[in-house]
């Protein structure tokens, strides 16, 4: 009898890479809702440029942590559910026959680079074709090498399936950490300035924040008074992760894109047999 492939194992990791993906995008807005619990800005004098200087003094560390390791969870599972399907197309092309221990370690969903980092790419998916994909029917690799990046990709960041290739390799050996940028919202007490009036000006927005990042920077009027304040404001920022060593963009419509492509692939493959 024909083996009919089950995707219901694909279907599963990718509702369980948006149950990840659901909870880090909750976990960061009750984080910051609570006052004191958001990035912490002090105020120095900076002297030189004549300038109260508003900088990063405090960071969530445990739970930007926390959400790395939810973010590794949702990234292994977006990828495992591409192998998956991989998985049941090759015991398919294998007239219903699993490969063998030795063979399994090399079936995967392959990703293949794309415009913005051009290779040979059909020749490099043709070495999938007797590697990776070996157990596959010739219409079902047509199909994936359809879905590769090289194919063609004329979205706003890098090609969906490019952007999890490089998360899910990055979280084969240390937690992929998301950035945190601002400036979503920013926050200057008024309290420890009393009746000063400080002219703000922030930074542009989408400055990677870690500890010293100057976030804003204020003249005074009166001029001449100088403060030094460990606790001046707060920082609400976005949840972000690279898109070039320059650039960040928000996670989570990132996250929504892959998922979306990853149910497409699927969906190609669900009238099979």
């Amino acid at each position: 009898m024909t083996h009919r492939p089950d995707f219901s194992s694909s279907w599963a990791k990718l509702a369980r890479a948006r149950t990840h993906r659901d909870a880090l995008e909750r976990e960061p807005d009750d984080l910051f809702r609570v006052e004191g619990d958001r990035i912490g800005l002090g105020c120095q004098y900076d002297p030189k440029s004549g300038y109260h200087l508003f900088r990063v003094n405090t960071m969530p560390d445990a739970a930007i942590l926390d959400w790395s390791l939810l973010l590794g969870d949702c990234i292994h599972n977006l990828r495992g559910a591409l192998d998956h399907l991989v998985w049941q197309l090759a015991i398919f092309g294998n007239g219903g026959r699993e490969p063998t221990r030795r063979e399994r370690k090399s079936v995967q969903f392959p990703i293949l680079d794309g415009p913005r980092n051009p290779e040979p790419a059909p020749e490099n998916f043709e070495a999938h074709a007797r590697g990776p994909l070996r157990f596959l029917v010739p219409r079902h690799r047509a199909i994936i090498e359809g879905h590769q990046p090289y194919k063609g990709w004329h979205g706003r960041w890098i090609h969906p399936f490019l952007q999890l290739r490089e998360l899910s390799n990055e979280d084969k050996h240390r937690a992929v950490s998301p950035v945190l940028c601002s400036n979503r919202d920013i926050f200057i007490h008024p309290d420890p300035f009393g009746d000063t009036i400080l002219n703000v000006q922030f930074m542009e927005a989408g400055i990677p924040l870690e500890r010293d990042t100057v976030v804003a920077w204020a003249t005074t009027d009166p001029p001449e008074v100088q403060y030094n304040v460990e606790v001046a404001g707060e920082a609400v920022p976005f949840v972000t992760i690279p898109d070039s060593l320059s650039s960040w963009i928000t996670l989570f419509p990132v996250l929504d894109e892959i998922a979306a492509f990853v149910a497409n692939v699927i969906r190609d493959f669900e009238p099979l047999p």
